[in-house]
């Protein structure tokens, strides 16, 4: 019934439409189809990482980069009418309708390329007759003010080829890993044949329907005279060099940094439609080998996940984020979807604090079970990991390096909770009032905890962390470029004694009740670092003033993480293949003291470890 009422109206429907174009055409403008949509993502270097077109991988490559044969062959069997018609081809139209009437289904299709594009870029896939006309319209639309050779470059570069590829460059690259420019006459005949149903004419679906599509090509090429009967022989005894790896490892590091630059972008309010150019802070280097450590790191329990990022301090570069262990297994990136406890990864700014009320880092306060008695709050036991104690008095330097959690309440509650709270409020996160929270119950997501150590790194400047430096359009127009500006939110010189008292995670010259966090984790260069853990999360923040680096390891579940060591030795590693013994450290200067002194004591010693005081 469908298909006869289609009979009837269709003669009206293009009288009707070619009434309208004439008069709507000029009005509504020139649409976009090149670079509609496409994106392109530049590492540090100014490398292409990536490009998409509508959020979906595709390298677009202009029509003298594509080989001319292969343009040929298209246009023959997808609408050899191209170069005569304005947009539709009526003979075309009525020559596939009647063939849908007669079988009673769509068994045809009569679309130009110029439909086809059309739909490509701004329609969906619904056979409606609503769709149908405003394709046809747009199709008028765009051969109106477009070239015939500026249709077929949009057309060949939004086509859709199977296995998430998109445009004859990517699908060349995908398939015979070369450029397009270099296609043969049988490898243009296959990805021909790909589009018709690339879930079923895939070689790497289907090897044998594939190559029965390609050879039905082939024959239409030699009938519509596009190829000649040599070149068809010679295209039929061609052995394809099919890349059946399809492609190298997934990047994962990739992957989810652009994750990351996509949640920038849309808290900037740029307009894509033209195309982009985003130039990002992505350390390819890095990133590269970072990809390696995940990919070969062990895990206990298959719920186990990491994040890591790193930054540069004294800016706002975010070079690596990657938001968890597999992008495609699970795509929800920690690096900013997740919230976590932090652990003892607080306790620095506790310890800022204690040092601004007055404490120097060798205060010694009594390590023991401890039971205390909170105004408006109760009483509130605490106690350490392991139920592990010095039972005397332990200085600053040894609870940071122990990670003791009696010595950290009770400087808490020396520097009070509402001293945290601004701290925290500096950076505009929230922070919950309660003891606890003293011992990292408040929620971060990664992001914002390397902010803030980001922070310590930059001795007190905060630099918001972006991934994006800069913006133009596809003919270098600048659109955003990202401030590398800062706010003082600590001390410089109270920080930078912090930062030498938080390389006490890797002492060995720090005895006590257990051994320093870190200290079978020392990388060759010099770091400040803490360790941090709840009962389904693992931390390592560690920086110097060349790189911050956060790496945190937990249980999707929120269930016991159960994975030892894991995020130290990606710490240690991260850190040894950025930095060396030579890279910089955090200097004294007029207003500090430096000392070796024997960390458990305080006493000077020539033997002992060096450690900066406020004059």
């Amino acid at each position: 019934m469908y298909f006869k009422k289609l009979k009837f109206i269709i003669p009206f429907l293009f009288l009707i439409i070619t009434i309208t174009n004439l008069s709507l055409i000029n009005v509504l403008g020139k649409p976009n189809i090149s670079h509609h949509n496409h994106i392109i993502f530049y590492d540090n270097n100014n490398q292409i990482i990536k490009e998409e077109i509508n959020e979906l991988e595709n390298k677009y490559v202009e029509i003298e980069q594509i080989n001319k044969k292969s343009i040929e062959c298209f246009i023959s069997i997808e609408d050899k009418n191209f170069y005569n018609h304005l947009g539709i081809d009526i003979s075309r139209i009525f020559k596939s309708l009647i063939e849908n009437i007669n079988h009673q289904d769509i068994m045809q299709g009569g679309s130009t390329i110029t439909q086809q594009l059309s739909k490509n870029i701004f329609f969906d896939n619904s056979k409606t007759i609503d769709r149908k006309l405003k394709e046809i319209f747009m199709a008028f639309r765009i051969e109106h003010h477009y070239s015939k050779e500026e249709i077929i470059e949009a057309y060949l570069n939004s086509i859709y080829f199977g296995h998430g590829i998109y445009g004859i460059e990517s699908a060349s690259n995908y398939y015979f890993n070369k450029k397009s420019i270099d296609l043969s006459i049988a490898e243009t005949a296959l990805l021909i044949g790909i589009i018709n149903a690339p879930s079923i004419y895939s070689p790497f679906i289907n090897y044998e329907k594939s190559i029965e599509k390609q050879t039905q090509i082939l024959n239409l090429l030699k009938n519509n005279n596009t190829i000649t009967k040599h070149e068809y022989n010679e295209a039929l005894n061609e052995k394809l060099n099919l890349d059946f790896s399809k492609k190298t490892k997934h990047n994962n590091a990739l992957s989810f940094y652009v994750s990351f630059v996509k949640h920038e972008l849309e808290k900037l309010n740029i307009e894509t439609k033209n195309g982009i150019k985003i130039y990002t802070n992505y350390d390819s280097k890095l990133n590269n080998y970072l990809n390696y450590l995940v990919d070969n790191t062990k895990f206990n329990n298959k719920d186990s996940n990491l994040s890591i990022q790193v930054s540069i301090p004294y800016s706002n570069k975010l070079i690596a984020a990657i938001g968890g262990k597999n992008y495609l297994e699970n795509s929800f990136n920690c690096t900013y979807l997740s919230s976590r406890q932090i652990g003892s990864t607080i306790k620095p700014f506790i310890y800022y604090l204690g040092l601004k009320k007055g404490m120097t880092i060798l205060t010694a306060l009594e390590s023991a079970p401890t039971t205390f008695f909170i105004k408006n709050f109760g009483y509130y036991n605490v106690k350490n990991n392991n139920d592990l104690y010095a039972y005397k008095k332990i200085n600053m330097l040894q609870a940071i390096a122990m990670s003791d959690n009696i010595y950290a309440i009770k400087t808490g509650l020396l520097v009070g909770s509402d001293a945290l709270e601004h701290l925290f409020n500096s950076f505009n996160y929230s922070y919950n009032k309660i003891p606890s929270s003293f011992l990292g119950t408040s929620e971060l997501t990664n992001i914002e905890l390397l902010n803030m150590y980001n922070t310590l790194a930059s001795e007190g400047l905060f630099y918001p962390l972006k991934s994006i430096n800069k913006i133009t359009s596809m003919d270098g127009n600048l659109l955003y470029l990202a401030p590398n500006s800062y706010t003082r939110v600590l001390d410089k010189n109270t920080t930078i004694v912090l930062n030498k008292a938080l390389t006490s995670t890797f002492d060995k010259n720090i005895k006590g009740y257990t051994s320093p966090s870190l200290l079978k984790y020392k990388p060759n260069a010099e770091f400040s670092a803490k360790t941090g853990s709840t009962y389904s999360d693992n931390y390592v923040m560690g920086f110097n003033p060349e790189y911050t680096i956060g790496i945190w390891v937990g249980n999707n579940l929120g269930e016991q993480i159960n994975e030892p060591g894991v995020a130290k030795s990606l710490f240690k590693d991260i850190a040894n293949s950025l930095t060396n013994k030579n890279s910089p450290t955090y200097s004294k200067n007029l207003y500090i003291l430096a000392k070796k002194i024997d960390p458990n004591t305080g006493l000077d010693s020539s033997n002992g470890s060096m450690y900066y005081f406020l004059r």
